[in-house]
């Protein structure tokens, strides 16, 4: 008699995760491809459809095989949820709670917040950019690690050498004012000076190399980034993405392929 009810409460989390589990994917997809509010990171990924990871299992696929694997990684997660769902039942939203929380925490500064982080700290972007300039010897200048353009690195000890201790402390300041905590880098060939928020590896939740790219004055110029070359308001192409901020300013993002 009371086999019933039970039966059907199992039933309701097993559909319910499983409509969940297919929605999902296909929310993703249409924030990336549809809407085009962006892309979603590795991490979304990896811990809101981790079946996804099929769709990885060849670096070169047709279009009907890929066709083929997002809809086996959606049936899979729509699977995958159901069972969940129907095992811990209520105790599968304490799952998905905790899945968001970190989310929340692991995801890098949206757009949004880069923007307006440019907005408060550009005089002392635009500084470093000035130091970066001045010292044409450097290509990479970071808390605790410098390097030149004959390809020596230097730490604390030794980079007297190339950079006083006082003008390095100003670097060290203006990068931790501005969040720019990965550090600043110059190619030496153009000018143009990147400052990196974050810088992907193997492993990452972002995903992508992010932060603000300063372009030098060039006329007509056929060689440096992408942004500096094309000088677009916007442009979401080949994993590159950027969008100007003002003359000579972009905020940019490489996405790990």
């Amino acid at each position: 008699m009371f086999l019933v009810p039970q039966r059907r409460a199992c039933a309701f989390w097993f559909f319910a995760g499983a409509a969940v589990g297919a929605a999902v994917p296909l929310g993703m997809r249409l924030y990336e491809r549809v809407f085009m509010w962006g892309y979603v990171r590795p991490i979304g990924e990896w811990l809101f459809w981790p079946t996804s990871l099929l769709l990885y299992v060849s670096e070169s696929q047709s279009a009907t095989t890929h066709a083929v694997l997002f809809f086996t990684a959606i049936l899979s997660n729509a699977i995958l949820y159901a069972l969940v769902a129907s095992v811990l039942r209520r105790g599968s939203l304490a799952v998905l709670a905790v899945l968001i929380i970190t989310i929340w925490i692991a995801l890098p500064p949206s757009e949004r917040a880069l923007v307006s982080r440019f907005s408060k700290h550009r005089s002392d972007l635009d500084r470093l950019v000035q130091l970066a300039t001045e010292d044409s010897q450097l290509i990479w200048v970071g808390s605790s690690v410098l390097k030149t353009v004959d390809g020596h690195q230097y730490q604390s000890s030794g980079s007297q050498s190339v950079l006083s201790a006082a003008r390095w402390a100003e670097y060290r300041r203006l990068l931790g004012t501005t969040g720019v905590h990965d550090g600043i880098s110059r190619d030496p060939t153009t000018g143009d000076v990147f400052l990196s928020m974050h810088r992907s590896h193997r492993v990452d939740p972002a995903g992508a190399d992010f932060g603000y790219v300063h372009c030098a004055a060039i006329p007509q110029r056929t060689s440096g980034s992408l942004p500096c070359i094309e000088d677009q308001e916007f442009s979401d192409k080949g994993g590159y993405r950027w969008k100007r901020l003002d003359d000579g300013w972009y905020l940019y993002e490489v996405r790990r392929q």
